[in-house]
């Protein structure tokens, strides 16, 4: 899912557009579509019963993949104020959420592997 929103975010954010307002709307709009997933998976990871989270998964699923959509709703926002923290916002938001997405992604992965029946 991350890395989807990576794509879309850095599609929207250059490509070219007559004014800001198209693209805040839809980063934001992104940026909250992702805020509610990640609502949905914190309530579906508490109803797990068959690997118990701590909170360091807490932090690292769902956490700093909010955080991040955060910055993007602020870096989308600032690109409607023009303020200049703006592209650096939205930057820092689609490399977190491209860090956060590999890391996962490997964890997952690991966890597989680990768990496989040998046949």
């Amino acid at each position: 899912m991350h890395f989807g929103g990576v794509l879309i975010n850095s599609l929207i954010w250059l490509s070219p557009w007559p004014s800001a307002l198209a693209p805040s709307i839809l980063l934001g709009l992104s940026a909250a579509g992702a805020l509610a997933y990640l609502a949905r998976a914190g309530t579906t990871f508490s109803q797990i019963e068959f690997v118990q989270l701590d909170w360091t998964d807490w932090i690292i699923y769902i956490g700093i993949p909010s955080f991040a959509n955060v910055c993007l709703i602020a870096g989308a926002g600032g690109l409607l104020l023009r303020p200049s923290y703006a592209p650096y916002a939205l930057a820092a938001s689609i490399l977190l959420q491209l860090g956060i997405a590999t890391r996962n992604s490997w964890a997952v992965a690991l966890w597989i592997a680990e768990k496989r029946r040998p046949s």
